[in-house]
């Protein structure tokens, strides 16, 4: 009798859920405008430069828009700059870890306890072996300038 009691509720509720969505959309809804303006007015890419839009070409063939962009080759020539300027010559890395090994092995000395410093002794090795690395790269460049 209880499942009956909760199915026949369970009917009722959607019965009354699905009368009120027949109702229709609010008024609000009706009131949105569809209309498209004919006269719609392309406009270029912009200029990464200047910021302005560019003027553009269609052609007859395909409907293809051909912008009238500026050549990138003075903004590469740009970023290949900072590119070059912001990385460290192999002297200065050298320089820098030769520094860099120096400071860690004052730091050893100054401590007592072996267990202290075996994090310390294993980041001299790979300094080192850093430092050997680009000793061979700077020969070998430097035997390449010679010939």
């Amino acid at each position: 009798m209880k499942k009956a009691i909760v199915f026949l509720s369970f009917i009722l509720i959607h019965v009354f859920v699905f009368a009120q969505s027949k109702k229709g959309f609010p008024a609000w809804m009706d009131e949105a405008v569809f209309e498209r303006n004919s006269s719609i007015s392309l406009s270029g890419p912009i200029d990464p430069e200047t910021g302005l839009k560019t003027d553009f070409s269609t052609s007859v063939f395909r409907n293809k828009v051909h912008s009238k962009l500026p050549d990138f080759q003075k903004l590469r020539q740009k970023s290949i700059k900072l590119a070059t300027e912001n990385h460290i010559s192999v002297d200065e890395k050298l320089k820098q870890l030769v520094e860099h090994k120096t400071d860690i092995e004052k730091n050893v000395l100054s401590l007592s306890d072996e267990t202290q410093k075996i994090p310390f002794l294993e980041l001299l090795k790979n300094l080192e072996s850093q430092i050997k690395y680009l000793e061979s790269i700077k020969t070998a460049s430097d035997t390449k300038k010679l010939k």
